[in-house]
């Protein structure tokens, strides 16, 4: 008896999943447990001619105090809980029948054992009870472990993905910071030769535009003296 009340006195569910309530939970999980499972609580029969007991989900114990995704995440649990439950009366069915009561207190559960114990025509033991509610205990744990394995698989799998993408990201980046000193560069020297280009043809043009000077400022000294020869020649007799 004791063992059986060592297992159920630390409120309900909140007792089974001590120390679990801040693991998360799978929903694709608990989405497919809704329809996979063989067993369905609202639907539970007493096997051996065992007396019917009133199938009935219990309310979760208070988590006012667990963040809002905690607590949504317990409930979810839950749920997978009752979809897990096992044919006939066992941990299970005790558990409600304290929480119908009006929790799992030690003088609930006692109440409880003797009235289930009496619809199984004395058939239930402290033994089977503690049985059964090591198995579910047994049962979240392993189905939670899973899917921490799962997520941390995941979680290793970004944590790769985060680790190339920031490198791949950094040689983009020095990529184009080298491309952009070369053009810098470039740039500078494409400015220094455009300041030259006045220096290299400015005098040159000049040069020549003296000569052309030169050569006009000639030419047309030469021709008024030709012209003047013409004159004279045409007044020979």
């Amino acid at each position: 008896m004791e063992n059986g009340k060592k297992d159920t006195e630390n409120s309900g569910f909140g007792g089974i999943l001590k120390g679990l309530k801040k693991l998360a939970f799978k929903d694709e999980y608990l989405e497919s447990e809704k329809t996979s499972t063989n067993t369905d609580f609202e639907t539970n029969k007493v096997s051996n001619n065992q007396a019917p007991v009133q199938n009935y989900v219990a309310n979760a114990p208070s988590t006012q105090s667990a963040p809002a995704d905690v607590e949504g995440m317990i409930k979810k649990i839950y749920g997978v809980l009752e979809k897990k439950n096992q044919p006939g009366i066992d941990f299970l069915e005790l558990w409600n029948s304290a929480e119908a009561m009006g929790g799992a207190t030690p003088q609930n559960l006692q109440n409880s054992f003797k009235a289930l114990k009496i619809a199984t025509g004395n058939t239930l033991t402290i033994k089977a009870l503690v049985d059964s509610g090591e198995f579910y205990k047994k049962e979240l744990e392993s189905l939670i472990e899973q899917d921490i394995k799962t997520k941390e698989s995941t979680r290793s799998n970004l944590v790769v993905q985060q680790q190339n993408d920031k490198q791949s990201l950094s040689q983009e980046v020095e990529d184009i910071k080298k491309q952009m000193q070369e053009l810098q560069t470039l740039l500078t020297q494409k400015q220094q030769s455009l300041e030259s280009v006045d220096l290299k043809y400015t005098p040159q043009i000049g040069e020549i535009e003296q000569k052309i000077n030169v050569g006009r400022t000639a030419l047309k000294s030469v021709l008024s003296t030709m012209q003047g020869v013409l004159d004279s020649v045409k007044k020979l007799n």
